[in-house]
């Protein structure tokens, strides 16, 4: 039962032979793993390709075959992680540019903006300077920006 899940979670299809007795009574139901079914030209047909030079064709109508539906197609089923695949990718990307980016070393590190007007010029200075001169082995570079803002009064 454990192979017939997992056939079904991984390939969104699960394969069971009806093995009869000689009066076409059910006697045994045997998982046939998916990685090797296919199906047919007719309904009811299905083989088990293992190679090219290895194949069997089941009796007409003696395999189940269950499927998770796809809206594109009605031949084999559609496993429900597929979906997920597309999200894992842009994910493994992201993190790809991000390490790039950090790597390269033309990204901020640290982005510091002064907007005291009362603030010390000589000290700005100063920060500034601390701050460029803080650079590490090239994978950061510390920005200062110093902007004052100049107050309106009010005219009558």
């Amino acid at each position: 039962m454990k192979a017939l899940v997992l056939d079904f979670l991984v390939f969104g299809n699960a394969y069971l032979e009806a093995r009869r007795n000689r009066l076409g009574q059910v006697i045994r139901l045997i998982r046939t793993p998916a990685k090797y079914m296919r199906r047919g030209e007719q309904a009811g047909r299905y083989w088990f390709v293992k190679s090219w030079m290895e194949e069997h064709e089941f009796a007409p109508d003696s395999v189940f075959h269950l499927m998770n539906p796809d809206i594109h197609q009605e031949i084999y089923g559609l496993p429900e992680y597929l979906a997920g695949l597309v999200s894992a990718s842009l994910s493994q990307v992201a993190t790809l540019f991000r390490t790039r980016f950090f790597e390269n070393g033309s990204h901020a590190g640290v982005l510091v903006h002064l907007t005291d007007a009362l603030a010390d010029p000589e000290g700005a200075k100063k920060l500034e300077q601390a701050l460029s001169s803080a650079r590490g082995n090239g994978a950061f570079r510390n920005v200062f920006v110093h902007t004052v803002a100049v107050q309106r009064t009010a005219s009558r």
